[in-house]
């Protein structure tokens, strides 16, 4: 899971080219929002496409 998120955050640093703290703290709340709301539904998470 730990490699997932890292890869999430490559991802979005990639798109927008430099990041600072806040933005890993927003783009890590939206990650783990969206894992928690696949498992409430029994969705196995899917990797981040980018």
């Amino acid at each position: 899971m730990a490699d997932e998120l890292e890869d999430h955050l490559r991802a979005m640093r990639d798109r927008q080219g430099s990041a600072s703290i806040k933005d890993l703290r927003i783009w890590t709340r939206a990650w783990i929002d969206e894992r928690r709301e696949m498992l409430s539904k029994g969705s196995p998470p899917q990797e981040d496409r980018g």
